[in-house]
């Protein structure tokens, strides 16, 4: 997904075809009914379609200035030359400029616009709009040789895992839809049969890529063929402590430690151009070690590390901060929760964490769990990011994996029946607003939403509007 501040010009130039479409027809319609070029809504938008047509660089015939999105008030709004358009005042008031981030009745013009007129919007969206804006989380297999004590996935089903044969038709459909990104997870996705076949498929339809491992199945000829990849970006080995009988007795597979830290280091050596990401899970257990991963042989890029029960919140503050409900957590899994009382301790082992990986140059994500309260605001996320279960299931998100928000079964229907489907358009909708319970806990995409503002602009067109 786009973030805020990265280049995306095509999207500016399809917002500025959008609304100097509305443009144009609002000059009609107003100059039918007074005579002139009219003023009030039609300002508005000839203001906001110059806008959106200069900060994508749109000048005529003349070429792209690949520019950066950005927010069009406040500072940035204040920054710009006025623009001078018969109709439009010299100096536009505030709520005159109609950016990105401001809700206003722009929005609603542009939906009726793209509802009237789809297919002159669908053929611009394919002209403008580059291929590669479909992220995917993708889980293989279920199965994981560890069994970690926090963790219970390996306990899942195999029934109905999609074969090799649809995994490859399933990615193929998805590239015509703008396949950009996959993250293999799991379970352990080194696990499933013809793993490397898959990934190896992906990295042929031009995808990037990116593995969410155990370390375990890091072997050479693994590492060879991983190293031969063109679009590789990362790759995340899970590394709880930096004491082998540690991470061992944790993840509850003897071993392990020697093998994932031994697959790191080829990974170095075979292919140095890919990120390495180490996943650090803060228990009870594995709290007092965590400072000496700094101590490794092989040093991470990243350090991303994930506290179990409390929300990373405590690292700045002691207020408010209350024991999580992890009640349905049983046997040895409640022993590995951090408690309330033990938080002074553990932040101090973070913050040495944090000041000995500035030394290293290693950087380090202090991962939020949760968010208390409610998300009221809208999420974009779905319209351009899934998960897929390995029996072919289709999720909007990690964290909204239930029945009733299932968007698809790709065990039993095409990508593009999926994408046009009742249940695809019933989730965006409960997304706009969000009305979904488990987004009021979300930290993976909500400071994300929040931080777009008006998510229609921005994610603007749904999966659906793709489907000739």
């Amino acid at each position: 997904m786009p973030e805020r501040g990265v280049e995306h010009p095509s999207l500016l130039r399809l917002l500025g075809f959008v609304l100097t479409r509305i443009r144009a027809r609002y000059r009609s319609v107003s100059g039918q009914r007074s005579g002139g070029c009219g003023r009030g809504v039609l300002a508005r938008h000839r203001t906001c379609a110059a806008r959106a047509r200069r900060a994508a660089g749109i000048h005529g015939p003349g070429g792209l200035r690949r520019n950066r999105i950005r927010s069009c008030t406040g500072a940035d709004a204040r920054k710009e030359p006025v623009v001078r358009n018969p109709g439009v005042p010299a100096t536009p008031r505030r709520d005159d400029i109609v950016g990105i981030r401001t809700r206003s009745v722009t929005v609603q013009i542009i939906e009726d616009y793209i509802r009237a007129n789809p297919d002159e919007f669908r053929e611009a969206y394919h002209a403008l709009r580059p291929v590669g804006q479909l992220a995917l989380e993708v889980r293989l297999d279920w199965r994981c040789n560890a069994k970690c004590k926090f963790c219970g996935v390996w306990k899942y089903s195999r029934d109905g895992m999609l074969s090799t044969e649809r995994w490859q038709e399933v990615f193929a459909e998805l590239a015509d839809f703008g396949l950009a990104h996959v993250l293999f997870t799991g379970g352990e996705p080194m696990l499933y049969p013809d793993f490397l076949e898959i990934i190896e498929h992906v990295d042929s339809l031009g995808a990037r890529t990116a593995i969410i491992t155990n370390g375990s199945l890091l072997d050479e000829g693994r590492v060879r063929r991983l190293a031969e990849l063109q679009h590789l970006e990362q790759i995340t080995v899970s590394l709880d402590s930096a004491d082998p009988a540690v991470h061992d007795e944790v993840r509850k597979m003897r071993g392990l430690f020697k093998r994932a830290t031994t697959g790191m280091a080829r990974l170095r050596a075979a292919a140095p151009h890919v990120r390495l990401v180490v996943n650090t899970v803060v228990s009870a257990s594995t709290a007092s070690t965590v400072p000496d991963l700094l101590g490794l042989p092989v040093l991470p890029d990243l350090l991303r590390v994930f506290p179990v029960g409390l929300d990373m919140a405590w690292l700045d503050s002691l207020d408010g901060i209350e024991e999580n409900d992890w009640s349905n957590w049983a046997g040895e899994a409640k022993t590995e929760v951090l408690s309330a009382d033990a938080l002074a301790e553990v932040r101090d082992h973070l913050r040495e964490l944090t000041e000995r990986a500035a030394a290293a140059g290693v950087t380090v994500e202090l991962e939020r769990l949760h968010h208390d309260g409610p998300f009221t605001g809208e999420c974009i996320v779905p319209m351009g990011h899934f998960v897929i279960q390995p029996d072919g299931d289709v999720y909007p998100c990690c964290h909204v994996q239930d029945e009733p928000n299932r968007i698809g079964r790709l065990s039993e229907q095409s990508v593009a029946e999926m994408l046009s489907g009742d249940a695809y358009r019933t989730c965006l909708h409960n997304l706009r607003p969000v009305d979904l319970p488990a987004c009021g806990r979300c930290s993976r995409y909500r400071d994300f939403n929040e931080s777009i503002g008006q998510s229609q602009l921005v994610g603007m067109p749904t999966m659906p509007e793709r489907i000739k």
